[in-house]
């Protein structure tokens, strides 16, 4: 059974998995990242611009929607290949799609 869609004006701190370990599949199928990218090839671009964002630690600019399109889209393709998604990928997501989601409840 998938989950339920969580949209990001709903999300809460306490639905966002505290690490890589936790059931964080079940977290990234609660947001449609090819619904929200309007493709599987926009999703990969979303997925590509914010990698390297996180990558030259350049991710004060990246919004909820890119973060959890992204994760949505790694999770997508783990199960596609069986292989897990790499855990500092995960963790980093995670940690920024908790601290937009701060900044955003506070504004």
């Amino acid at each position: 059974m998938m989950p339920a869609t969580i949209r990001n004006e709903d999300l809460q701190l306490d639905q966002i998995p505290q690490s890589a370990e936790e059931d964080v599949h079940r977290f990234a199928a609660t947001f449609n990242g090819y619904a929200a990218a309007g493709s599987f090839e926009a999703c990969a671009e979303i997925s590509q611009k914010v990698m390297n964002a996180i990558a030259s630690d350049e991710t004060e600019n990246l919004t909820l929607t890119e973060l959890r399109t992204v994760l949505f889209f790694t999770y997508r393709a783990s199960r596609h290949t069986g292989e897990p998604p790499e855990a500092a990928t995960v963790k980093t997501l995670l940690s920024l799609i908790r601290a937009r989601v701060e900044v955003e409840r506070v504004e």
